[in-house]
């Protein structure tokens, strides 16, 4: 056989493969034979895509001179290392403004950086430009960035065709404390999926896995009813189900954790230390971050481990902002080390703040998180609510100081 019948028979291979992982060694000896064909250029490189190597794809694509070709490549692979800045530079170029799949990656960044009304905006223009985009897709990205963004235009009028945007629209009635109608909406959300799910062929195990996300929500509105019970049953069972979303875990453990309390502290420990890892921390919104951080940090209090939790503590403030419920925690570690004149010291400007803070008690703050508010599915994930049952009337010198509330969490689904 010929070098060009080798090569031809080797495309009519890659053809039959598609752009997969098992082509890459296809791809390779192709490109030893011609090295600069561009649609194996872009094979190559979506093939390291779908296997995950987006470092690699990188790598090959600044190194095979065809960068100018693989320009979207090169965003979006730039996108899945957390390379923002860089990713956005390029879908910013004039050339690229009126592009929908960089305008996409654009609302994906600006989702996962917490900018929710400017990533709902241009879902939104996508939505609406009738691109090669999934519109049920964008649909679902478009609204859990809305709730995110508290802008509840549109809500009550929600197509809900979807069990994704069943999902969200129950999510938009939690944050309004609608709790009834929330609950009605994520039964129907889990019928709709099992519907769906199962006529698509997903199997039981798989289905059960999907619904995690919506069983969460439903175990969340029972604990803001103070159903301490029938949520903690709800999480546990999810929870026994190990489901394979590293967000609906992190939300369901840090809820039982916030159902603990001061109980079972080792445990909790060990739950609340592999929830703040760079890996689990990536999955999370940045609503679910700040709840999971100073959760952390409060049941190193319970623990009576005062250093760490103060260092902790003065890691969230530096990212976060210090607040109410930083002043809280740190009076109570001042407490703990019987520096009580300090203590009091704190507690007597955090009264002062008093009424503020009980207005704010009852505020749901939407969040995207374990697979939940259903918006950026494809490469983009979701929400997170947060909770704090009641703040002290009064402090004086004879209480005991009153420790904030651990904080527990829902989310949205989006798929950035």
């Amino acid at each position: 056989m010929s070098e060009a019948d080798v090569v031809a028979a080797l495309f009519d291979k890659l053809q039959e493969i598609g752009p997969e992982p098992e082509a890459l060694p296809i791809c390779d000896k192709i490109l030893e034979q011609c090295p600069a064909d561009p649609d194996v250029l872009r094979c190559k490189c979506v093939c390291l895509v779908h296997d995950n190597r987006f470092e690699e794809a990188l790598t090959f694509i600044d190194s095979c001179g065809a960068g100018a070709a693989l320009v979207f490549e090169r965003a979006y692979c730039l996108y899945k290392c957390k390379r923002y800045e860089e990713c956005l530079k390029i879908a910013k170029l004039p050339e690229h403004s009126a592009n929908d799949a960089f305008r996409q990656l654009r609302a994906q960044i600006q989702y996962r950086s917490g900018q929710y009304a400017e990533a709902a905006t241009l879902f939104e223009a996508l939505e609406a430009s009738e691109g090669d985009q999934e519109p049920q897709e964008l649909k679902t990205n478009s609204f859990a960035a809305g709730v995110h963004s508290h802008d509840g235009a549109g809500a009550e009028a929600v197509e809900t065709e979807s069990y994704d945007c069943t999902f969200n629209h129950a999510c938009h009635l939690l944050a309004g404390g609608r709790y009834e109608e929330a609950t009605t909406q994520l039964h129907s959300a889990i019928a709709q999926a099992e519907e769906t799910l199962i006529g698509d062929g997903w199997s039981a195990e798989q289905v059960v896995d999907e619904c995690a996300a919506i069983k969460v929500q439903l175990g969340y509105i029972h604990q803001k009813q103070h159903q301490t019970e029938e949520a903690m049953a709800l999480y546990q069972e999810i929870l026994k189900e190990k489901p394979s979303d590293v967000q609906v875990v992190t939300v369901a453990q840090n809820n039982v954790i916030a159902l603990r309390k001061h109980t079972d502290l080792f445990d909790s420990f060990k739950k609340a230390k592999s929830a703040i890892t760079d890996d689990v921390e990536d999955k999370l919104t940045l609503e679910q971050k700040r709840v999971v951080q100073l959760n952390h940090a409060l049941l190193l209090l319970y623990m009576n481990k005062t250093d760490s939790s103060r260092e902790h503590l003065a890691a969230y403030e530096k990212r976060w902002g210090c607040d109410e419920h930083t002043s809280l925690l740190r009076s109570a570690i001042l407490w703990r080390e019987k520096k009580t004149a300090k203590a009091e010291e704190i507690l007597a400007e955090y009264s002062k703040q008093v009424t503020l803070v009980q207005c704010h008690c009852h505020v749901v703050e939407p969040v995207c998180a374990a697979q939940p508010h259903r918006g950026c599915q494809s490469d983009s994930q979701p929400g997170a609510a947060t909770d704090w049952r009641g703040a002290p009337d009064s402090c004086n010198r004879n209480s005991a100081v009153v420790l904030p509330v651990y904080r527990c969490c829902w989310s949205l689904i989006c798929s950035c």
